[in-house]
This record gives C-alpha cells, sequence and structure tokens, in this order.
C-alpha cells in the first residue's frame, strides 16, 4: 500500500486552506501529476470543498505535505 499524504494550501494573501477543508489525500506520483498538471496555467483553480471556495493557482505561495 502507498503512503498517502494529505495536502495544506498557503496562499499569498496570508490564508491557508488545510486537509480538513479539501480532504485530498495523494500518493507522491499522484502529487508529481497535480504539480504538473497545476504549472500548466495560472488561471487554473483549486477549490475547498467544504465552501465551495475558489482560488487560482497563481494565488499559491506554497503547498505543505503532511503524513
Amino acid at each position: 500500500m502507498y503512503k498517502r499524504y494529505k495536502l495544506v494550501y498557503h496562499f499569498k494573501d496570508g490564508s491557508s486552506w488545510g486537509p480538513e477543508s479539501h480532504d485530498v489525500a495523494l500518493t507522491a506520483d499522484q502529487i508529481a501529476i497535480l504539480l504538473k498538471h497545476q504549472q500548466k496555467s495560472e488561471n487554473m483553480e483549486v477549490m475547498k470543498e467544504s465552501t465551495g471556495e475558489t482560488k487560482k493557482v497563481g494565488e499559491i505561495k506554497s503547498i505543505e505535505l503532511l503524513f
């Protein structure tokens, strides 16, 4: 079984979305695919599942991985 990581998005405006906000758990291979896909356009959006709020990928300052 592969280890799954939870993501925490940190945005340029100082806000953060923790794993409880978007309930994403990915393997290392899936994370690589996700990041490659997000690099294609800064206009792509990520969504906070708990509220439906969206932010553009270009607003992401960093992504933290939790074990």
